[in-house]
């Protein structure tokens, strides 16, 4: 979807982050999400979680997702970029999907 960084992440200039990077990544922080609930864990070993971004300009509604704070934990920090101060997750070389859920 071309529109999936621009709409999740809100980066509409192209300049702070190539839409190749955003395309298979997400916001991952802990401290950005609320209403986290767990789900299970993927068949990797990485907690799956439901959860609402604080700031809606990172994504409306509810999602499905992991936690940065459990990717270093397991040995996983090779799937992690720091962009901006932000950390993302490569959901690429993950077994756990980044989706969002039906409003």
């Amino acid at each position: 979807n071309p529109d999936f960084g621009k709409g999740v992440f809100g980066f509409d200039d192209g300049n702070s982050v190539s839409d190749a990077f955003i395309q298979g990544c997400g916001r991952s922080e802990r401290r950005l999400k609320y209403n986290i609930e767990y789900i299970t864990d993927s068949p990797m070993g990485i907690p799956m979680y439901y959860f609402n971004y604080i700031n809606e300009a990172h994504g409306k509604g509810r999602y499905v997702g992991t936690m940065v704070d459990d990717l270093q934990r397991l040995g996983y920090s090779d799937v992690l970029s720091t962009v901006n101060g932000d950390v993302y997750v490569n959901y690429a070389k993950i077994d756990v999907p980044f989706m969002k859920l039906e409003d």
